[in-house]
């Protein structure tokens, strides 16, 4: 019973969103345009990619838009967002009310792969003009890629990289490096909720060839990169590298179990994410440096992760209006000014080398062309699941090569 109220309250919330009576009211076209000549352009925005600072950026770009196409019905609808609950939304809209569907709307990688998979989303291969897709790299185009068709713009992006308090004129880039300075190393070493690995050793490994599953798509490890990355590991915490005590190190989790460590005078090397950075960069050290994640040999190298564009809309008309709403959004001034108001990376070049002005920036642009985008899939599968068992056992004494061979033989069973 608790079920079905959940559903017939989320159907009404549906139809008075298609209510014209119910739905907050929209925008009046102009008294000289013909009414019949109007194209209603539904959108709708997740409540996550929104803020006090934000808002008014959001608002100016929307009503510049309305006024720019007067032909237009600008239907802006901002959403609780609940991954969960993003496909069985629209797919219950569909049933209930198609016309109330969205056009566009933002989707994590993730659930646009469930939404190609329920027949939600149309292709947007030819939907941008080519100088707007074009000013996207190829890494950045993969977020967007569904069995190698396109299905997704990528528009706001984060990535992982480390930040170094210290004094040293070059930080430490590679593992030797960092083995010969006594600088502590902060990372939240235990998986973040709804996660099996954490960020730091996924990345250290990838960046070192590994991969977790083969091209069969069967979980699977690499004994050579996962050795080199737990020798690492087992070597460091032999000198104590690390702030806390070690039973400590394995119980953080988010920036915020260390992230008063990082405005203090002691030096200290931290991972952390390009969001939580911009969020949170005026409270750090003020000689605190940007520098890529620590890897074996010092390569730039990181995850990429972000929000994109997919088209819902299958009427030639509405797509045109959708592809119109989409280049006024991704002209680079909007986009940096969006990115930056939410605390977040463009997907254009154009608007990171805006960005890159600021000095501060220069390293996370850099940055983005070393990303790589690991369908969320491959980083929840056994093989992620065995190389975390296998760093904890280490940080607890097990030596690197019989955690590698537990792994080994974990997935081989």
């Amino acid at each position: 019973m608790r079920a079905l109220t959940a559903i017939f309250g989320l159907m009404l919330a549906i139809l008075a969103a298609h209510n014209p009576v119910l739905a907050r009211p929209k925008d009046d076209a102009p008294s000289r345009v013909n009414q019949q000549e109007v194209v209603n352009l539904r959108v709708w925005w997740p409540d996550v990619l929104l803020s006090e600072n934000a808002a008014s950026t959001l608002e100016n770009q929307f009503n510049s838009f309305r006024s720019a196409y007067v032909n237009v019905n600008l239907d802006l609808r901002y959403l609780e967002y609940q991954p969960i609950d993003t496909i069985r939304r629209l797919t219950l809209t569909r049933d209930v009310a198609p016309d109330a569907l969205p056009d566009l709307t933002l989707m994590r990688y993730e659930e646009m792969i469930a939404a190609v998979n329920s027949g939600l989303l149309q292709p947007v291969e030819g939907l941008l003009p080519p100088s707007t897709l074009n000013d996207l790299t190829d890494n950045v185009l993969e977020m967007g890629q569904v069995a190698g068709e396109f299905y997704g713009i990528p528009y706001l992006l984060s990535i992982d990289h480390m930040l170094y308090t210290g004094d040293a004129s070059t930080p430490p880039r590679n593992f030797s490096d960092f083995l010969e300075q006594d600088t502590p190393l902060l990372f939240a070493a235990k998986p973040a909720t709804s996660q099996v690995i954490n960020e730091l050793l996924l990345i250290q490994y990838l960046a070192e060839g590994g991969y977790l599953v083969d091209q069969e798509n069967n979980p699977t490890l690499d004994e050579e990169a996962m050795l080199t990355v737990l020798e690492f590991y087992s070597t460091a915490v032999q000198l104590e590298p690390f702030r806390q005590p070690l039973e400590d190190t394995l119980q953080l989790q988010t920036l915020a179990d260390y992230r008063s460590q990082l405005s203090g005078d002691d030096p200290v090397l931290a991972l952390l994410n390009s969001t939580d950075y911009l969020l949170y960069r005026n409270r750090f050290a003020g000689d605190a440096k940007i520098v890529p994640p620590l890897t074996a040999d010092g390569q730039s190298f990181t995850l990429l992760d972000g929000w994109m564009w997919v088209l819902l809309a299958d009427d030639a008309t509405r797509q045109i209006q959708a592809r119109n709403f989409l280049t006024w959004m991704m002209n680079s001034d909007n986009l940096t000014d969006t990115a930056l108001a939410l605390n977040m990376l463009p997907g254009q070049q154009r608007a990171l080398r805006v960005m890159a002005e600021d000095s501060d920036l220069l390293v996370l642009s850099d940055l983005i062309n070393a990303a790589y985008f690991l369908p969320p899939a491959q980083r929840q599968n056994v093989a992620a699941v065995a190389l975390q068992v296998a760093f904890e056992s280490v940080l607890q004494g097990t030596t690197p090569r019989a955690a590698a061979e537990i792994a080994m033989a974990t997935l081989g069973n």
